[in-house]
C-alpha cells in the first residue's frame, strides 16, 4: 500500500454530506442499500454449488461436504460490514453521473495515512481494490488447495468474506473502484486535512458551491482546494478540473 493513499469519492450535496464535513467525518454504509443489486450480496453457498460441478472429483468431494452452515456464518459477517466506496479518476464522467447527482454534487478528494488504514483505527478491516470478475470467489474456492482435507485456513475465510463485498460484474470496471471495509456501517472520524479537494461538478449550483465552501471555510478545512469541473476543448465530450475560489 502506498504511504498515503488518494481517493477520490462522489457526492450529492445534501443533509449527508453536510453532516460529514461538518463532523469531521467519513461514513461507511451499510452495502444492502447499494444501487446494483448484486453488490455485496453474492451467495456464497451457490458460489460453492457452482465450484464443485467444475472440480476435479476429490475436490468436488471436499466442497459438497464443507459444512453450510459455516458458508451461512461467513455470509453474515459480510452482510453486516461497513463500506466507503472510492475511484482513482477524478475525471470519471459517469461516475459524476452516477454518484454525483449527475455532476451537480461534488468530488471528495481523500489523502489517507496508510497507519490509519492499517491500524490506526479499532474497526478498520482494510482496503481493497474491486474485483472485476464474474465468478471470483468460485474460482478462489478452486485454488484452495486445504479444501481437499477439509479445512479453509483463517486466511483463506477471510478472503472469501472480502471478495464477498468487493466483488462486481464486469460490466462496472469502467468505475477503477476500491473501498475501505469497517466492523460495522456508520460513521468514523478523520482528520479534516486528509480532504486536499473538493470539486464541484459541471452543473453544480451557485447556491450549492457557496454553502460547501462556506462549512469548509467555518470548520477547519484551511488545507483544502476547491475546483470545479469545466468543459475543455479537446473533444466534444472533454472536461478538464480547474481551481476556482468561491466568494
Amino acid at each position: 500500500m502506498p504511504e498515503k493513499l488518494v481517493a477520490h469519492r462522489f457526492r450529492s450535496i445534501g443533509k449527508n454530506l453536510i453532516s460529514e464535513l461538518i463532523n469531521g467525518e467519513i461514513y461507511f454504509s451499510d452495502p444492502k442499500l447499494f444501487n446494483d443489486p448484486y453488490d455485496c450480496r453474492i451467495d456464497l453457498a451457490a458460489s460453492f454449488d457452482r465450484a464443485m460441478k467444475t472440480a476435479s472429483s476429490t475436490m468436488a468431494t471436499a466442497i459438497q461436504s464443507y459444512p453450510r452452515e459455516e458458508l451461512q456464518r461467513y455470509q453474515v459477517i459480510a452482510e453486516s460490514l461497513g463500506v466507503a466506496c472510492f475511484t482513482s479518476d477524478l475525471l470519471a464522467p459517469l461516475m459524476w453521473s452516477y454518484y454525483a447527482n449527475g455532476h451537480k454534487g461534488i468530488s471528495l478528494t481523500y489523502e489517507i495515512p496508510e497507519g490509519f488504514i492499517l491500524s490506526g483505527h479499532p474497526h478498520i478491516l482494510g482496503w481493497r481494490s474491486v474485483i472485476y470478475e464474474n465468478d471470483s470467489i468460485k474460482d478462489y474456492i478452486l485454488s484452495i488447495e486445504e479444501l481437499r482435507s477439509g479445512l479453509i485456513p483463517s486466511e483463506h475465510i477471510e478472503e472469501i468474506i472480502f471478495r464477498a463485498i468487493t466483488a462486481k460484474s464486469t460490466a462496472w470496471s469502467h468505475e477503477k473502484e476500491f473501498r475501505i471495509i469497517v466492523s460495522s456501517p456508520g460513521p468514523v472520524r478523520i482528520e479534516r486535512s486528509w480532504i486536499k479537494q473538493v470539486c464541484f461538478g459541471l452543473l453544480t449550483p451557485q447556491k450549492d458551491k457557496q454553502l460547501i465552501s462556506e462549512i469548509l471555510r467555518h470548520h477547519g478545512y484551511d488545507e483544502t482546494t476547491l475546483l470545479e469541473i469545466a468543459r475543455s476543448d479537446d473533444h466534444d465530450f472533454g472536461f478538464i478540473a480547474r481551481q476556482i475560489e468561491v466568494k
